[in-house]
C-alpha cells in the first residue's frame, strides 16, 4: 500500500530520527502548537503572531515598534509586517514618537481590545494536538519548566492555557 494513504496511522509528530535531541523535539511540538492556534485564530482573520503582538501591546501599552522586535525576540521586518497587517485592518495604531521622530509607536485600538478579548476567548480553549498526551497536572509542570526556561517565573494569568500563543 503506497504511503500516505487513509489506512495508515498518520505519522507521529516526531519522528523517531528526530527524537533524540530536545531541541529538535521543541521545535517540532512549536511548530504543531503555532499551527494549532493559526487554526483556531483564523476565523477572526488572525494567526498566532498576531495574537503574541496585540497581547504584548495590551500588557505593556504603547510601545516603541523596535521595543515589540527585542520583546519578542523577533526579526523586526517579522514585527513590521505583522504591525502593517493590523494597522490596515484597524486592532492597531502606529505613530511617530514625538520624543524620537525615527521610531514608532503601536498601540491598540478601541476595536483591537474587542479583537482581543475574542481572541483571548478562543486561546482559552483547550485544543488536542501537542498536550493531548498529557493531564492537566503535566501541561501545567510543563507550563512551570517553559517559564523558567524562557526567564519568567510565573504567568500572566492563573492557569496554563495549553497550546494557545
Amino acid at each position: 500500500m503506497p504511503a500516505g494513504t487513509s489506512d495508515e496511522p498518520p505519522p507521529p509528530l516526531v519522528p523517531a530520527e528526530l527524537g533524540d535531541r530536545l531541541d529538535s523535539v521543541l521545535c517540532k511540538l512549536a511548530d504543531m502548537v503555532r499551527r494549532e492556534a493559526d487554526q483556531a485564530f483564523a476565523p477572526l482573520g488572525l494567526r498566532s503572531g498576531h495574537h503574541t503582538l496585540l497581547r504584548m501591546v495590551a500588557g505593556r501599552g504603547e510601545q516603541k515598534q523596535q521595543a515589540l522586535s527585542s520583546l519578542l525576540h523577533v526579526d523586526p521586518s517579522t514585527v513590521v509586517d505583522i504591525v502593517d497587517d493590523l494597522e490596515e485592518r484597524g486592532p492597531l495604531v502606529r505613530r511617530r514618537n514625538p520624543i524620537d521622530r525615527r521610531a514608532h509607536l503601536i498601540d491598540l485600538t478601541p476595536a483591537g481590545r474587542v479583537l482581543l478579548a475574542r481572541a483571548g476567548e478562543i486561546a482559552a480553549c483547550p485544543r488536542p494536538g501537542a498536550f493531548a498526551e498529557l493531564s492537566r497536572r503535566e501541561v501545567g509542570r510543563l507550563h512551570q519548566l517553559l517559564l523558567r526556561l524562557g526567564g519568567s517565573s510565573t504567568p500572566s494569568t492563573n492557569s496554563p492555557r495549553g497550546a494557545a500563543s
